[in-house]
């Protein structure tokens, strides 16, 4: 009966877990910048995300013995190296300060938007128990 109310709250909490991750990776782009050979991190969770919650049969490891599947994945975030070497500098350092700063605003907006969602989900639990 109560599942299916706090399922929005459930996939905003894993939106939220995904794109506080994310903000670690590009903090740790951003950090990294003057770190001779440092290859830039990417984080991606959009439509693996979506793909993740929709799917109600997924494969678990159970054990420390049972064979990974995913590449680096927390929080549901499929973390990769960028091994490409467009904007490589001398040092081998492949970090584009203005492309971090960016994908840094984007997930900000992200991450705010959800909370908002997360706290007029709240309000309106608050609500209904207020009205009863």
């Amino acid at each position: 009966m109560f599942g299916s109310l706090f399922t929005g709250m459930d996939k905003i909490g894993r939106g939220l877990d995904a794109s506080w991750t994310k903000n670690e990776v590009i903090s740790s782009n951003i950090a990294n910048i003057d770190t001779p050979g440092y290859k830039r991190k990417k984080a991606e969770f959009g439509d693996l995300l979506n793909a993740k919650l929709s799917s109600s049969s997924s494969l678990k490891i159970t054990n420390a013995r049972h064979i990974n599947t995913s590449k680096n994945e927390v929080n549901g975030v499929t973390i990769s190296t960028d091994t490409s070497t467009f904007n490589m500098r001398t040092d081998e350092n492949n970090v584009n300060i203005d492309t971090e700063m960016s994908e840094l605003s984007k997930n900000s907006i992200y991450y705010n938007v959800l909370a908002q969602r997360a706290t007029g989900e709240i309000n309106k639990l608050q609500s209904a128990i207020r009205d009863v």
